[in-house]
Formats: structure tokens, C-alpha cells, sequence
């Protein structure tokens, strides 16, 4: 009998707790996360593809570079949030960790990310740059 006074509000006790768990952090915010490019001339064909805990730099269909994500810092800088991402290549696990910066902002035109070494070239999420699919209209001959 005692056995049950105390398994039952345990049980109780696990179940309300893995109802109400938050979900687990991950590494990169959503925000950030998407295929993105850039319209500027020197960097075309390539892609940064950013998930919950990998980034990949694209350069074109055969050379992709895939780096694992270890650690995310924030910071405020104006307007715009400043994330360093600690990352590390995936076949280099013993190597010591590498750093990305990026600045995330938003615009009325969407969201924007900038690379810290490239003072003016935008890059936006692949669906800001695709063209609106043509309406009926442009369908009749």
C-alpha cells in the first residue's frame, strides 16, 4: 500500500513535468534558419544553408562545405543582432572551434543577413529573391 501512495504521484508528478518540458534549445535561433543568398555578382551560385545546429556554405552544385555548430552568441549592435557561431568542420572533431559572425536584421523588404567581412552585400532568405509566379493571365496565348 505504501508503495502505491508513493508510485502514483511519482507517476503523476513525471507526467505533468514531460507535458509542460519545454521544448529543447537549439543552438541557431529559427530566424536564422533557411536557404540564403545573395544577388551580389561576386557570390554567384553560392548559398548559406543554416539549420538548428548545422551550417552549410554552398559554392555552386559540387563544393559544399558542412560545419557543425557547437555554440551561438548574441549581441545587440544598433539595429541589428551580431551572432557568432562556434563551429567546427564535421570531419575535424578534434580540432579546436572555429568562429562565424553574422549581423541579422530585418527590413520592410525582409530579413537580411550580412557577413562581418563583407560590409555591403546583403544576404536574403531564397525565397526574397525568386521572382512571383506568373498569374492565369501570362498563361493565355
Amino acid at each position: 500500500m505504501k508503495y502505491i501512495k508513493i508510485v502514483v504521484p511519482l507517476f503523476a508528478l513525471l507526467f505533468v513535468g514531460l507535458i509542460y518540458w519545454p521544448d529543447q534549445p537549439s543552438y541557431i535561433p529559427k530566424k536564422l534558419w533557411g536557404v540564403w543568398q545573395t544577388d551580389h555578382e561576386s557570390y554567384a551560385g553560392r548559398y548559406l544553408d543554416i539549420s538548428e545546429a548545422i551550417f552549410t556554405i554552398g559554392q555552386g552544385q559540387e563544393n559544399i562545405q558542412v560545419f557543425f555548430i557547437h555554440q551561438v552568441k548574441m549581441d545587440l549592435e544598433g539595429p541589428r543582432e551580431r551572432y557568432t557561431l562556434y563551429y567546427r568542420g564535421h570531419e575535424k572533431t578534434q580540432e579546436p572551434l572555429q568562429a562565424f559572425t553574422l549581423y541579422y536584421h530585418k527590413t520592410k523588404e525582409g530579413d537580411r543577413l550580412q557577413l562581418k567581412n563583407q560590409g555591403s552585400i546583403f544576404w536574403y532568405r531564397k525565397t526574397d529573391l525568386e521572382p512571383a509566379a506568373p498569374g492565369p493571365e501570362a498563361a493565355a496565348p
